[in-house]
């Protein structure tokens, strides 16, 4: 009994490799910029089966774009399952994802970065779809259009810091900045930043009962801050206005030349 099995046996597997021949997939080719396999048409194909290093995938039609995120090296191969049966392998063919590069126009980096009191300001950047703002390890959003952010320094030590920048693009019609060049700022007391600026001497005119000093607006003095009997915050922060050679304070009019 033992004999007449293992005779049916051998019988069984010399017919099945005397059965007609499984073709195997020709003209494999991979586009590099859609990432897509594709090879000629198998007549009598059931499926293809796509194998990516050792993982496999089943597709009905004699193209796949291949799930490949990374950029690093991946064998791929594919073979034909038709009525027969599923044949042979063909040879693999190496793939590396190329990065694309950034054909989308790049927004400007936002300029004239400057901050009063705890409020970082600068010009707007045309297509903006926001900012980033990198201070002290950490990265803050600016919404869309904005032209200020205030940044928390209450639980900031005292110390040098760098305040930098980016444009935020939409990735569709615009690529985001660059990151914008370093803004200095020294933070002392919780008081907000610190700059060792000229002093500025003030005079007061009792009629208007008005503060009057000369403007010593620089690319480094961009406000003022109005202190009152010793206050630890600004009563008033004024930005120095480079088309005025004075400034004054009052408690209507704010930044009037005299």
């Amino acid at each position: 009994m033992v004999l007449s099995l293992l005779a049916i046996c051998l019988l069984f597997v010399g017919c099945g490799q005397d059965g007609p021949s499984i073709p195997v997939p020709t003209n494999i080719a991979i586009d590099t910029e859609t990432g897509v396999l594709s090879w000629d048409e198998v007549d009598g194909a059931f499926e293809y089966t796509v194998k990516i290093d050792e993982e496999e995938f089943v597709c009905l039609e004699p193209s796949f774009e291949l799930p490949i995120y990374d950029y690093l090296d991946h064998m791929v191969t594919v073979c034909v399952t038709t009525r027969d049966g599923k044949g042979a392998y063909a040879s693999a063919v190496l793939y590396h994802r190329q990065e694309k590069t950034n054909l989308l126009p790049q927004l400007a980096v936002p300029r004239n970065i400057k901050m009063t009191s705890y409020r970082l300001m600068w010009d707007p950047v045309a297509n903006n779809n926001g900012y980033k703002i990198f201070f002290n390890g950490k990265t803050f959003t600016a919404a869309k259009n904005a032209t200020y952010y205030d940044l928390d320094l209450s639980k900031t030590t005292n110390g040098s810091y760098q305040v930098k920048m980016q444009t935020v693009g939409d990735g569709i019609t615009y690529a985001s900045s660059n990151i914008s060049a370093s803004y200095d700022l020294r933070v002392t007391d919780h008081n907000g930043p610190i700059r060792n600026l000229p002093k500025t001497e003030l005079t007061f005119n009792p009629e208007d009962k008005t503060l009057e000093w000369v403007n010593l607006y620089s690319a480094s003095t961009v406000a003022y801050e109005i202190y009152i009997n010793g206050s630890s915050s600004a009563v008033a922060v004024m930005d120095a206005d480079e088309t005025l050679t004075k400034m004054n304070y009052f408690p209507v009019l704010n930044g009037t030349s005299r």
